[in-house]
């Protein structure tokens, strides 16, 4: 269901599914594509291809530049008015004309592994997972280590059911 700034529950014409119901019905569609020698992707299996630390390139981090001259680990962070602060790891200064590095920032954002989540040391495919999303996850709890049930559960089926580790996906995100 989505959602606002305050968790309110927005009007939207399309019809919200559960990311469980979305995988199983990827799986189905994977393989029709498969067969047509198609490679199709989705965001909750884009780690598929290799083990992995982490989810995204946030973790890395690797820079975005905001209109506002902030430097943004993640496309949720957009401006240094976000309020997603932890993920801002640099701001461009004008009249010096270079970049100033938040090393506190870059160093948690690095420390957001599978092996830093708790929900993931256990897990058996959080090395094709990476501990999902770290901007859906910060959004939804608050926390660099948080985590969101309904992804790990879409995962997991997708585990189950599709080939992993088997190289590199023709993808560039995240």
């Amino acid at each position: 269901t989505p959602v606002g700034d305050n968790n309110e529950v927005l009007n939207s014409p399309v019809a919200a599914i559960s990311l469980l119901e979305y995988a199983q019905n990827y799986v189905d569609s994977y393989r029709v594509a498969e067969e047509a020698g198609i490679f199709y992707g989705s965001f909750l299996g884009v780690n598929f291809d290799e083990a992995c630390r982490h989810h995204c390139r946030a973790c890395l981090p690797m820079p975005h530049f905001t209109l506002d001259g902030a430097v943004s680990s993640c496309d949720m962070a957009y401006s240094k008015d976000t309020k997603f602060k932890d993920l801002i790891f640099g701001e461009w200064k004008d009249e010096t004309k270079e970049i100033v590095y938040f090393p506190d920032r870059i160093n948690n954002l690095r420390a957001r592994t599978v092996e830093s989540i708790a929900e993931c040391v256990e897990c058996e495919v959080s090395s094709n997972c990476g501990g999902g999303c770290l901007g859906e996850a910060y959004y939804e709890t608050g926390s660099m280590n948080g985590i969101r049930p309904d992804h790990c559960e879409a995962v997991k089926y997708l585990a189950e059911h599709l080939p992993r580790n088997q190289g590199r996906f023709p993808l560039h995100h995240p």
